[in-house]
């Protein structure tokens, strides 16, 4: 789910700028760490972009962190991982012309009856449909460390099940 863009002021475009320019060797380094050179260069220059964007996105976070380099870092771990995810969901092969194993259905199907809505949904979005926090907390308007406290607790609560 993509962040909605506003126009940044001239201000705001010189610290993205900056930004950019001093941390660019380290987003990139970064990045090729995190995607294992399975991605041609212009997968991998996609991911780049992306990490700028975000970047632009969060001008107003840079400055509650004592390190802007530590937000960068986190923010092209995030962007490569999820582009890793990505490809692999994409290059899974569909076995459709065989019976369905117990290892292939899916979580609705696994996880016990007894489970809250919420806490099946939470699981399922976020160990079979691979969705980040952000991605979760961003589609359900909540914080992303309320939906880690969520899937937490939802975890405690199925180990207890089983």
């Amino acid at each position: 789910m993509k962040r909605e863009r506003k126009p940044l002021s001239a201000e705001e475009q010189i610290y993205a700028k900056g930004l950019i320019e001093q941390y660019d060797k380290l987003i990139r380094k970064v990045i090729r760490t995190h995607l294992h050179r399975e991605f041609t260069t212009a997968e991998f220059e996609d991911v780049v972009q992306n990490v700028f964007e975000d970047i632009c996105c969060r001008l107003k976070d840079f400055p509650r962190y004592d390190s802007p380099e530590a937000l960068v870092v986190t923010i092209a771990k995030r962007a490569a991982w999820k582009a890793y995810r990505e490809q692999k969901k994409e290059t899974l092969p569909l076995r459709e012309d065989y019976p369905a194993r117990e290892e292939d259905r899916g979580l609705e199907d696994i996880l016990p009856a007894k489970l809250s809505q919420q806490d099946r949904q939470l699981l399922i979005r976020t160990y079979q449909n691979l969705e980040t926090s952000m991605e979760v907390a961003e589609d359900m308007g909540e914080k992303p460390t309320t939906i880690r406290q969520r899937l937490s607790r939802a975890r405690k609560r199925l180990e207890e099940l089983l």
